[in-house]
């Protein structure tokens, strides 16, 4: 028995699937980043650090990005979780502010909002 298929690739619908995972990357890292601020995890006195943060998405063709805190301190504050935090700003406040979205009980938020945001944007291409 010989069975010949022929597949002819849909590059327009490629294309498509491929930007709409690239902007759904974007969504997804700018989602995290409203929950951190929402959630009130980052150290706060001024807000300068809070303030700060930005999401690098210039490196998305190649599936990274970045959310970065641009102050001088925000190392010292992140990696020293024995810090006594002030919380009558951020009631959450607290070194390793990001670690809950690393390996913790939001590790699995990228993945739901990407997958949210690539449906999305598809736009009938996947169902």
């Amino acid at each position: 028995m010989v069975v010949k298929a022929t597949v002819t690739p849909n590059i327009e619908n490629i294309n498509k699937l491929v930007q709409a995972a690239q902007e759904a990357q974007k969504q997804a890292t700018n989602a995290i980043k409203d929950d951190i601020i929402a959630t009130q995890v980052t150290p706060k006195l001024t807000g300068n650090l809070e303030g700060t943060a930005s999401v690098d998405v210039s490196n998305v063709e190649n599936g990274e990005t970045s959310i970065s805190f641009d102050t001088p301190y925000a190392r010292r504050m992140y990696f020293h979780s024995e810090y006594n935090f002030k919380q009558d700003k951020n009631a959450n406040a607290q070194g390793l502010w990001m670690q809950s979205y690393i390996n913790g009980d939001k590790q699995e938020m990228a993945a739901d909002e990407f997958a949210k945001a690539f449906k999305d944007n598809a736009k009938g291409v996947i169902k």
